[in-house]
């Protein structure tokens, strides 16, 4: 599987797991540089992807896309219960994220099925307060 050509879905579903493993590991909280860095060493995939800058059609502006779907990811396992945080502590796993079977996780069925009906209501809070 190259990660370079999975769907922005399939991108994120692929963070999943080398972020809850870096967690698991390191006892369940590290600050988002340090899982960053974490699953990068784990992944060469994910190093190579990590580097990759884009420039925004809209604005010229750079960014790496792989720091939107690193925080999607987070986002998602925050959806799920499986860590917690604060913009300003680090990121940590729950009881269910520290002794939950990586290996046998399903991501697209646990973790992103059910984390669409979060983005939709987000969304739709977004359209609401913009009326």
């Amino acid at each position: 599987m190259n990660l370079k050509t999975l769907s922005s879905d399939g991108k994120i579903a692929y963070l999943i797991k080398p972020i809850l493993r870096v967690l698991q590991e390191a006892g369940g909280q590290l600050e988002r540089s340090e899982i960053k860095e974490r699953i990068a060493d784990l992944d060469d995939q994910i190093a190579e992807y990590s580097e990759i800058i884009k420039e925004s059609k809209k604005t010229g502006n750079t960014y790496k896309e792989f720091d939107f779907k690193f925080n999607f990811a987070i986002k998602d396992l925050y959806f799920n219960d499986l860590l917690t945080y604060t913009n300003s502590s680090p990121i940590t796993l729950t009881e269910k994220g520290l002794y939950l079977d990586i290996d046998s996780l399903d991501v697209q069925k646990e973790i992103i099925e059910p984390s669409k009906k979060h983005w939709e209501k987000l969304s739709q809070n977004k359209k609401r307060n913009k009326a």
